[in-house]
């Protein structure tokens, strides 16, 4: 699946952003900056991702009531754009992956929720 049209643009902004911070430092570079150079970008990469997944979050979760109620084929399709736009790194900030987690929640049948909702019960000691 392709990722939503509305987002082409964001996915290129950050696409052409995660390959600059992803450079390796230059072996040129002084010894002094090659720490300085390892490590701003990976905050700035970690920070960056951190606050795409956050407004998606936002989303998901409806903090501020303004999400229509999103329905299963919207939800699979959240899930594809936000799979799409984050990919699934071991790099992702704690953030991302917790939208992950809301997304694969999203796209459960009702089988699968229906478990769900028996093991939390079970976990509860209902």
């Amino acid at each position: 699946p392709d990722l939503s049209p509305d987002l082409a643009d964001a996915q290129h902004l950050l696409e052409s952003f995660l390959s600059v911070v992803d450079e390796p430092p230059l072996p040129s570079m002084p010894a002094s900056l090659r720490n300085t150079t390892f490590y701003a970008p990976r905050a700035l990469r970690s920070q960056t991702l951190t606050l795409v997944a956050e407004k998606f979050l936002e989303v998901a979760l409806d903090w501020h009531g303004t999400t229509p109620e999103i329905w299963p084929q919207g939800a699979r399709r959240f899930a594809v754009n936000v799979s799409l736009l984050l990919g699934d790194d071991s790099l992702l900030p704690e953030a991302a992956m917790r939208l992950l987690d809301v997304n694969t929640c999203m796209c459960m049948d009702a089988v699968q929720l229906s478990s769900l909702g028996d093991v939390l019960c079970g976990l509860a000691g209902q």
